[in-house]
């Protein structure tokens, strides 16, 4: 299934809020009807429809009649849209008015707002809830069942589609927003661009089946999302280390920089640089203020028995989207010395390639995530800032001069006014206990310390071969 056809099907369900074709027809020739009936009364156009949403389910055509009828004046004819399969109610309904002064009145004073929300102690703010509010309708009028109804003018067939179309369209570009979706094609090498080319066709092919697996996995997972910030690199020569790949991530933004400086190549749009909102900005200005580079991880994936020998894929992972974009860009297709051991290249020198050494073109693509995955890292990352340090690095990068430790070992040190000096001072003051204990005699109190050691044993185990 196409990513398309999936969000077309996630969209199909609520294109009923303008009324479809199906239920204009039925309620056209049900009109007719009406009209052949009712000769005497005044006719009236579609103009004079309202559209109605949040119907009870338990309402028919009858008791919708006679509401209106009694709240807004003359009706012409109440309709409770239908399922055609099972016959069950929409929760939606047509009702038409004879005079268009008794329909704008209803348009006009209709709820502006049918939803009631109540404030949530939560992160997510204030949640919808299945009660009603007196005060979302005061009159009363447009209350049925205990519901406030939804009321709004009623639209022709042609612009029911056209909304319908748009609004389609608006909830595909949304969930493919969420999902970044727009990201997938990042990567991918055309063939009118100069670089296919110069590609082998077994580069080729591993691409087009790297595109069609990732594809696949969007479409079975709605859980996946693309990541904005993490490149997923492979065909990667088994030479290269972790330092390699984060000096090959640093040098692919300085070179970008320059050639789109130099008009060699466009740069970063307005609109790729406000991508990850406010908060990446914040996340990102904090990270440079403390004087950290732009990459925030460069991993090579390893095999896990053996050797731990390079399996030929790895990732990195940037601080910033606008960061990512540039790496990806150059680096993706760029040609790397595949060596063998001894004759390694450091640093740099592994994208210098000569004629001589044998190539592979990096295949870089922006990295699959979970969404659940991701919150739970993001979890415990905030909940890991608030503990206690436990190694004398982490005491030394937060202060560890100036903080205060008691306690043994150091992971189980808590913090105390007393600090470090009054540590020492109650070992030294410990140590004169047990020499003025041993009277200035210190074998004489190691033996009596060993002699009290092997009586509480020996008082242990008879205590546990009486309890036996």
């Amino acid at each position: 299934m196409d990513i398309d056809e999936e969000l077309d099907q996630a969209a199909n369900d609520s294109d009923s809020d303008s009324g479809s074709d199906d239920d204009m027809e039925d309620i056209d020739e049900e009109e007719d009807d009406d009209d052949a009936s009712e000769p005497d009364q005044p006719t009236s156009s579609n103009d004079t429809v309202v559209f109605i949403r949040n119907l009870p389910f338990t309402t028919d055509d009858d008791g919708l009649f006679e509401h209106f009828k009694e709240n807004f004046g003359p009706i012409r004819y109440a309709r409770v849209v239908l399922e055609p399969d099972t016959g069950r109610p929409r929760g939606t309904a047509f009702v038409s008015f004879y005079n268009e002064s008794d329909f704008e009145a209803c348009v006009a004073d209709a709820p502006k707002n049918t939803v009631q929300s109540i404030p949530s102690s939560g992160k997510g703010g204030a949640k919808a809830s299945v009660l009603q509010s007196e005060s979302l309708d005061p009159t009363g009028k447009y209350t049925l069942d205990g519901r406030v109804l939804a009321v709004s003018k009623a639209v022709s067939k042609e612009e029911a589609g056209r909304l319908t179309t748009i609004g389609t369209e608006k909830r595909e570009k949304v969930k493919a927003e969420r999902r970044r979706l727009y990201l997938l094609n990042e990567g991918q090498i055309p063939q009118n661009n100069p670089l296919y080319t110069k590609l082998s066709q077994a580069d080729i092919k591993m691409r087009e089946e790297s595109f069609k697996q990732r594809k696949g996995f969007l479409e079975k997972n709605t859980s996946l999302h693309l990541s904005l910030v993490r490149l997923s690199v492979r065909n990667i020569p088994r030479n290269i280390t972790e330092k390699d790949l984060k000096l090959m991530a640093r040098k692919a933004i300085v070179e970008f920089a320059k050639e789109a400086k130099d008009g060699k190549r466009e740069g970063i749009s307005k609109e790729e640089a406000r991508r990850g909102g406010q908060e990446a900005k914040e996340e990102e200005a904090q990270r440079r203020a403390k004087g950290k580079g732009v990459i925030r991880q460069a991993k090579i994936v390893r095999e896990k028995s053996g050797a731990g020998r390079s399996m030929g894929y790895g990732f990195i992972e940037y601080i910033g989207h606008r960061w990512a974009l540039m790496g990806l860009r150059w680096l993706n297709g760029r040609e790397v010395a595949h060596l063998p051991a001894e004759d390694k290249k450091e640093g740099d020198e592994v994208l210098e390639v000569s004629k001589d050494d044998k190539k592979r073109r990096l295949i870089v693509e922006f990295a699959l995530e979970n969404v659940q995955v991701v919150q739970r890292r993001k979890e415990k990352e905030k909940s890991a800032k608030g503990r206690l340090p436990r190694t004398k690095e982490e005491r030394e990068a937060r202060g560890g001069d100036d903080k205060k430790f008691k306690g043994k070992g150091d992971r189980k040190r808590k913090w105390s006014k007393g600090g470090e000096e009054e540590t020492e001072k109650k070992e030294e003051g410990k140590d004169d206990a047990e020499g003025k204990k041993g009277k200035g005699n210190p074998e004489k109190w190691d033996k009596q310390k060993r002699a009290a050691q092997i009586i509480a044993r020996k008082r242990q185990k008879r205590r546990m071969r009486n309890s036996a």
